[in-house]
């Protein structure tokens, strides 16, 4: 019969059915935890081979009849019948253990007491090395690894132990065999923290009689005093292992475990930094000296304060670069050009005043004349062409002195042609409404043709700007005019 360590329930199954807790037979001390190849263990478990071996068991290559899945299976060698409180210790943190879930941790699948009384755990099967492989095949290559690949590998290890320490499991045996660089098949390494199944939490062990769990060359100074050990202890190991990795040879040489660990209790660490090391800064060399106190207080206070820390470490010293400051100049927007040129206003101006100012002056002289040569010389019907042709003469004479006159010479002829004619019986004719319209023949004499508006060019200079004048009202076309010649 089987005994469930939870609740003491008596069971033929290899688990609780109340509670699902692993179950043990109690009594039984295995001779030994060897397993031979080609066995069945624990009823589900194919063993394949044997990947490694140590003092208290063995780690096998195994697959799981069901599923096919590869796993390795770790025996221990525990006292089941003189320490049932290690046994049922045991199956506590193994079952805490199983629910860690950090990518840097390795999983656990199952765990138990085989019905030959072998306590053993179930685990993810990876393929790689420890760091103390690649530590060996470094030191046969006649190299040291880099404060960049030595502190990575931290790092990882340093998230794995975040969680298991929120989870109240202390490691306790931290040293480069159980730290696995594991392959998964890109070309790329993940790392993985190891034996959490025979941690301890709190300040409890895990013993076989006579028997220390933890390795000496990493122990922490409370380890070795069998003192209250926290997460800090954890931090002194890989304190431990991040100076062998850079430096080649561990902090402390003893030619005995005695003397390995009173010098972690009492002499002091070295310092990196006396080594001139090519290649370590004196923030990793910094790092690794806190981890490496005598006293937990003076260490990091966690696994996440020293993965920080040495995060900074490892950053790359940017030099401080001075740029001068430019000074930018905003350059106007082109303007878009015109698509027609504006309007001239002031030569428009002058223009219209040139042309008025010839039109009236030749107005005037054709009034002039009809009214002085009308009755000394009656025109017959073949008179008006002749008539026409000197009244086309006159202002064509009078135009270019108009046309060179100043400013104010065009002023006053414009006054001057402007003068309003008045006759004896009231009419009245405006000059300024001549130049489109013939003026109308008299009754009793023979119509006088007005001459045509000449084409001419006109140019001068800007006129000067002259009151408005008020203008009579026009005189109707029709109106009949009065021809009699002025008195002499």
């Amino acid at each position: 019969m089987r005994t469930c360590l939870q609740c003491g329930k008596q069971t033929d199954a290899l688990h609780c059915p109340a509670d699902g807790m692993a179950t043990v037979v109690q009594g039984v001390t295995p001779a030994s935890a060897i397993l031979q190849e080609g066995v069945i263990f624990a009823g589900r478990y194919r063993i394949n081979g044997v990947l490694g071996r140590g003092g208290m068991g063995a780690v096998y290559d195994a697959q799981h009849t069901g599923t096919g899945q590869p796993v390795a299976i770790k025996t221990l060698l525990l006292d089941n019948a003189g320490d049932i409180t290690a046994v049922r210790r045991f199956f506590q943190e193994a079952r805490m253990t199983a629910g860690l879930q950090h990518p840097n941790t390795v999983r656990v699948f199952d765990f138990g007491q085989s019905d030959e009384g072998i306590f053993y755990l179930a685990m993810e099967r990876l393929r790689g090395e420890t760091l103390g492989d690649m530590q060996l095949r470094l030191d046969a290559e006649v190299r040291q690894m880099t404060q960049q690949e030595a502190g990575r590998i931290a790092i990882d290890v340093l998230r794995s132990l975040a969680e298991a320490h929120q989870a109240g499991l202390v490691h306790r045996d931290l040293k480069p065999a159980n730290i696995f660089l594991h392959d998964i098949g890109t070309g790329e390494r993940v790392v993985k923290v190891l034996d959490f199944g025979i941690a301890k939490s709190n300040d409890t062990h895990l013993t076989k009689t006579g028997t220390s769990i933890g390795t000496p060359s990493y122990m922490s100074p409370e380890q070795v005093m069998s003192g209250i050990v926290d997460g800090r202890s954890d931090l002194y190991a890989l304190g431990v292992i991040l100076y062998g990795c850079v430096a080649g040879v561990l902090p402390f040489q003893a030619d005995s475990s005695y003397s390995m660990m009173m010098k972690h209790v009492a002499e002091p660490a070295p310092d990196l930094n006396a080594l001139h090391l090519p290649g370590i800064s004196p923030e990793f060399a910094a790092v690794v000296h806190k981890a490496l106190a005598k006293k937990p207080e003076d260490r990091f206070a966690d696994a996440q304060a020293m993965r920080e820390a040495l995060e900074r470490a490892l950053q790359p010293a940017t030099p401080v670069q001075f740029v001068e400051p430019t000074t930018t100049q905003h350059k106007p927007a082109p303007q878009p050009l015109p698509t027609s040129m504006p309007p001239q206003k002031g030569n428009t101006a002058l223009v219209v005043v040139g042309i008025i100012a010839a039109v009236t002056a030749m107005a005037g002289v054709g009034i002039w004349w009809s009214l002085t040569h009308g009755s000394a010389q009656a025109p017959s019907p073949s008179a008006p062409p002749a008539v026409a042709h000197a009244a086309m003469a006159a202002p064509i004479a009078a135009a270019p002195d108009v046309m060179a006159a100043p400013d104010v010479a065009v002023a006053a002829e414009v006054t001057a042609a402007a003068d309003v004619v008045a006759e004896p019986d009231g009419a009245t004719l405006d000059a300024a409404a001549v130049p489109d319209a013939p003026a109308a023949p008299a009754p009793s004499a023979e119509p006088v043709t007005a001459a045509p508006k000449p084409h001419v060019a006109v140019s001068h200079p800007r006129p000067q700007p002259q009151p408005p004048r008020t203008m009579r009202p026009l005189a109707s076309p029709r109106a009949p005019m009065s021809m009699r010649p002025p008195p002499h």
